[in-house]
C-alpha cells in the first residue's frame, strides 16, 4: 500500500465524493442542518430526526447501487460473527455467566430497582445456573475438554446446553429493554393524565389556578 499524506487523503476523499451526485447534496443538507441546529430556529428534535432520515436515505441509495457486492459482504460478515462470537465457547458462556450474576446480585441488593426488574433478573439466574449444573454433569460424564473446540462441538448435548443459556440471555436482555420501555410510557401516561386532570380543575375552579 502505497504512503499517503494528509493532503493526498483530503484529495482523495473529495474525489469519492464526487463520484456521485448524492454524496454532495447530502453534505450540504446536513451542513443546513446543523447551522439550523446552532441557530436554535428549529426544535432539537426534529433537526436530529431529519439528520437521520437523510443518513438513512443516504444508506440505503448506497446500499441499493450495489446489491449483490454487499450481500456477499453482509453474509461473510455474519458468518464470521456466528462462528467467532454467538456460536458457544467457554470464553462466551463464562463473561455471560458472569454478567449475569453482578447483575442479579446487585439489583437484589438495591432496593430501589424496580420489582419487575428483579423479577426477571431472578428467573434469568436461576434458569442459567440449573442449565450449569447440566452442563457440569454432561462435561463429567462425557469427560470433555472444554478448552478444545474439537471436544466441545462433538457433544450435542453441551452444545444444546450452551446454546440454550445464551439464548436465555438474549431474552434477558430483551426483557429488561421492554421493561425499561413500559415503565417510560407508564410515567407519561399517568404524568399526561395527572395535568389533564389539574388542567379541569383550573376550568371548574379559576381560583385556585396561576398563570
Amino acid at each position: 500500500m502505497k504512503y499517503t499524506n494528509l493532503f493526498d487523503k483530503l484529495s482523495c476523499l473529495i474525489k469519492i465524493i464526487g463520484s456521485s451526485s448524492l454524496y454532495p447534496i447530502s453534505i450540504i443538507i446536513f451542513s443546513l442542518l446543523t447551522i439550523i441546529l446552532i441557530s436554535k430556529k428549529i426544535k432539537n428534535n426534529k433537526v436530529i430526526i431529519l439528520m437521520i432520515i437523510n443518513y438513512l436515505i443516504l444508506l440505503v441509495v448506497t446500499i441499493s447501487n450495489h446489491p449483490r457486492t454487499l450481500s456477499k459482504v453482509f453474509d461473510s460478515i455474519a458468518t464470521n460473527l456466528f462462528s467467532n462470537i454467538y456460536f458457544p465457547s467457554t470464553q462466551i458462556y463464562l463473561f455471560i455467566m458472569l454478567i449475569i450474576d453482578i447483575i442479579t446480585i446487585t439489583s437484589m441488593l438495591n432496593k430501589k430497582i424496580d420489582k419487575a426488574y428483579k423479577i426477571a433478573n431472578g428467573i434469568c439466574f436461576f434458569t442459567t445456573k440449573f442449565l450449569l449444573v447440566l452442563i457440569i454433569d454432561t462435561i463429567g460424564i462425557k469427560k470433555i475438554d472444554i478448552f478444545s473446540k474439537k471436544s466441545l462441538f462433538s457433544n450435542t448435548n453441551l452444545v444444546v446446553l450452551l446454546e440454550l443459556s445464551i439464548i436465555i440471555f438474549i431474552i434477558w436482555l430483551l426483557s429488561l429493554i421492554v421493561i425499561y420501555i413500559t415503565n417510560i410510557i407508564a410515567s407519561n401516561l399517568m404524568e399526561t393524565s395527572k395535568n389533564n386532570k389539574e388542567n379541569q380543575k383550573c376550568g371548574k375552579n379559576t381560583d385556585n389556578c396561576t398563570d
